[in-house]
């Protein structure tokens, strides 16, 4: 337990003294696969160092940049990208070329251990302050440089936003700026797409307002989603609120901010599971979406397990309501995407991570079960529901028993559909066929509850066919 300095200290923003800047010229390079937290170190790491960001996929994409430009001062990289081992493949190209770069992990390895800088991805605050150390940004012993008059801001990160926080200008093909928006101008989307698809990925408010725009950003998002919007926008919203609130949680518990953001997050999450658009067609809009793994991965639980609830005799608006909870909770002290794709005792064995970070993964229900514990007013029976939702009354691993008789019929459909949500979104080679997906649950799920929402799930994925006229 940290002493009240402590708990005060984490909760303080991150200090910046204004204009003073890195020596000039100096290069970060990004290798992160989660849409959300890329945008959100990108546009710090721009305003707080003033360093340029250059994204990298992967590791071979990286290494291949590190061929043509020798000039790189950092480099911020993810433990792995899929099944590539990126920091490793990353620190062993660095090491044998002997190249005097730092780099930091977003996340933990055991085998670089006092060999790189390792940081929690949730700590995004740290992130920047350990790169502000690393990149000589001292106030101490930098020179001021001048920053041109513009400031760039990535143009899809305004389509969260309904209006222009700041004068946001966009650049004319002479090398010039007008204003596209004023302050709190309404922000047209599909203008904003098309200036996006026409080549302008970058859109810029002024150099002086640059820290009003970062500071105000998560307020303006949040007031965002209270409103009225299609099912794209809230999609696109919901993610960078799911994202910020995750990261709000991770670094600091459920403060009052984190709180009201995850209310505000749950109750998007629930509009989309209230929308007329066709299931399929929406959960299209979802897959295609470039948010990360767990949001979409929750979202898609929620939507889909409440139309099972719907099928259910025992189903209700409260039980929807608190199947979007869940869907934001479950995982949320997972702190690494592909930590949560993890779905089986096997699968969490043959993982090549820390053994700290494996329990967190086999004590993830239970850890989000204790989290809650300090939440207002938490849905009727929530807090068992997440105990429950692999199958285990303990919270603790994944279950051997798929049908175990003595798990809730709340944490029975969260299961159920979770596991039909991780083949939609890593189908098999050919496709997922659904009618087959079907048949192939109810060959585990042949009794009890566990037969009743597998037939559930399949009214809601597979329309009835038509009855013959008489």
């Amino acid at each position: 337990m940290g002493s009240k300095k402590e708990d005060q200290e984490k909760t303080k923003p991150i200090e910046i003294i204004e204009e003073v800047l890195p020596p000039p010229e100096t290069t970060t390079l990004l290798v992160e696969d989660a849409p959300a937290l890329k945008r959100l170190l990108t546009l710090n790491l721009e305003i707080y160092t003033a360093t340029k960001v250059v994204n990298k996929y992967n590791a071979d994409d990286l290494v291949e940049y590190l061929k043509k430009n020798k000039k790189v001062d950092l480099i911020i990289c993810k433990n792995m990208i899929g099944k590539e081992n990126t920091i490793l493949k990353t620190y062993y190209y660095v090491k044998s070329n002997r190249l005097k770069i730092p780099i930091i992990l977003l996340g933990k390895n055991p085998k670089l251990h006092n060999e790189v800088q390792m940081i929690d991805p949730g700590d995004w605050k740290s992130v920047i302050k350990t790169s502000a150390k690393l990149l000589n940004v001292k106030a101490q012993n930098m020179i001021r440089q001048e920053l041109p008059d513009y400031y760039p801001i990535e143009t899809k990160t305004l389509l969260i936003l309904n209006n222009a926080p700041i004068d946001i200008m966009k650049q004319c093909d002479d090398g010039t700026f007008e204003i596209l928006y004023k302050a709190q101008d309404k922000i047209d989307k599909s203008k904003l797409r098309q200036i996006a698809i026409e080549g302008a990925h970058f859109l810029y408010i002024k150099k002086k307002s640059r820290l009003k725009f970062a500071q105000n950003f998560s307020n303006d998002v949040q007031s965002v989603l209270q409103k009225e919007m299609t099912d794209n926008d809230r999609i696109y919203a919901t993610g960078a609120t799911f994202s910020y609130s995750k990261q709000l949680i991770t670094t600091s518990g459920l403060t009052e901010g984190a709180i009201e953001m995850a209310q505000t997050t749950i109750g998007s999450m629930l509009k989309l599971t209230e929308s007329s658009k066709e299931l399929t067609k929406l959960l299209e809009i979802l897959s295609e979406s470039e948010e990360g793994y767990l949001y979409k991965h929750s979202v898609m639980i929620a939507i889909i397990a409440s139309n099972v609830i719907s099928k259910m005799e025992w189903g209700s608006k409260s039980q929807k309501e608190s199947i979007c909870f869940m869907a934001f909770f479950h995982d949320i002290t997972i702190p690494d995407d592909d930590l949560c794709q993890i779905q089986t005792n096997s699968g969490l064995e043959k993982a090549e991570v820390s053994p700290e970070l494996k329990n967190k993964v086999r004590n993830h229900a239970k850890d989000a079960k204790e989290l809650i514990a300090s939440y207002p007013n938490v849905p009727y029976g929530a807090e068992s529901f997440i105990l429950q939702h692999h199958g285990t009354k303990t919270g603790i691993g994944f279950s051997e028993n798929p049908t175990d008789p003595n798990i809730s019929p709340m944490a029975i459909v969260f299961k159920i559909v979770e596991e039909y949500v991780d083949v939609c979104i890593h189908p098999p080679k050919g496709g997922l066929k659904r009618e087959e997906y079907i048949e192939h649950l109810k060959k585990i799920y042949k009794a009890g509850q566990y037969k009743k929402v597998v037939e559930a799930l399949e009214q809601v994925l597979i329309a009835p066919p038509k009855k013959e006229e008489k």
